[in-house]
């Protein structure tokens, strides 16, 4: 952001957010701010960035998401998909996963959002047996008209607030673009070069990852460790221990996240590879003190024996 800055001659300030939630939101907050007060675990520190700014019009970038490709869509590796299959999709939708393991699997809430993704499939006359991509970012578009618009509804509490993609002309024009010129960013790097060949130069980082861009053909791929975890991802879907594993987290956060017996389990698995065995390193559950370590390791294991397959 700073460096955006830069090269746009805009002031820049850096604003420290970093608060612990205590998971409690009180009633004066319900009262201020009414339901908004959940966003971010009513962290104090970024409400007041709204309640003691000096500036008036706030914008958020929000419903860039219907400007680029949709990473799931491309990960099914198919034309058309059935409304079920989009359903999964977007219940399930934790880069992690696209099985059954939702972070809310509870029959009645996933009947709740079916029913309403079919009945706008209908009103766009959609064949529900064969959604294409452009129908798919199109009902992705009445996710983020829920999603995106939370922030902007804070801001508008003490300033303005006007999300740009979402105006209708706009959007409209945005969600009849082919879905091919979306993919792998190539519309949003497009518009991004007309408006501003210089903000190519800039580090590209999105969705807490750098990203490297080929300015000859505006192409984004992934570099380091989240070339790995893409590759990591991929293979436990195929592997199809997916469900597994999110079940372990949510074991995790609901149990304790230092819980001895789990980490006891994880410890013993790992010590079943031969990259351990052969070099006669035997782990235990201090060797990792928590359990999203043991589970990192753990992956990397799963993810070495596929490799050598």
């Amino acid at each position: 952001s700073q460096k955006l800055a830069e090269v746009l001659n805009l002031d820049f300030e850096k604003v420290d957010v970093d608060d612990k939630f205590n998971g409690k939101i009180y009633d004066d907050d319900f009262e201020r701010y009414g339901e908004l007060a959940t966003i971010y675990g009513n962290n104090k520190k970024w409400f007041s960035i709204f309640e003691n700014s000096r500036y008036a019009l706030f914008e958020f970038g929000y419903f860039g998401e219907i400007i680029k490709g949709w990473e799931l869509i491309d990960r099914i590796g198919k034309e058309t998909i059935n409304i079920d299959e989009f359903c999964r999709l977007y219940t399930n939708r934790q880069s992690y996963t696209l099985d059954e393991a939702s972070t809310f699997d509870i029959k009645m809430y996933k009947k709740g959002v079916y029913d309403k993704i079919v009945q706008i499939a209908m009103d766009y006359n959609m064949n529900l047996d064969k959604l294409s991509k452009e129908d798919c970012m199109l009902l992705y578009y009445h996710y983020r008209l829920h999603a995106d618009t939370k922030c902007c509804n804070l801001a508008n509490l003490f300033g303005y607030c006007v999300p740009v993609l979402a105006q209708k002309e706009l959007a409209d024009m945005i969600n009849q673009c082919p879905y091919i010129y979306k993919k792998d960013n190539r519309l949003n790097l497009y518009i991004t070069k007309l408006i501003d060949n210089r903000l190519l130069e800039l580090p590209y980082f999105s969705h807490c990852k750098y990203m490297k861009l080929d300015k000859d053909s505006l192409k984004l791929s992934s570099i380091g460790k989240d070339k790995v975890k893409k590759i990591l991802i991929q293979t436990i879907q195929r592997m199809g221990i997916a469900s597994l594993l999110v079940k372990i987290k949510r074991r995790v956060i609901r149990d304790n996240a230092n819980s001895d017996q789990l980490l006891n389990k994880l410890a013993d698995d790992i010590n079943q590879y031969p990259y351990f065995k052969d070099v006669g390193i035997i782990v235990n559950k201090d060797t990792f003190g928590y359990i999203p370590m043991a589970i990192e390791v753990y992956c990397r294991c799963l993810l070495l024996d596929s490799l050598c397959v």
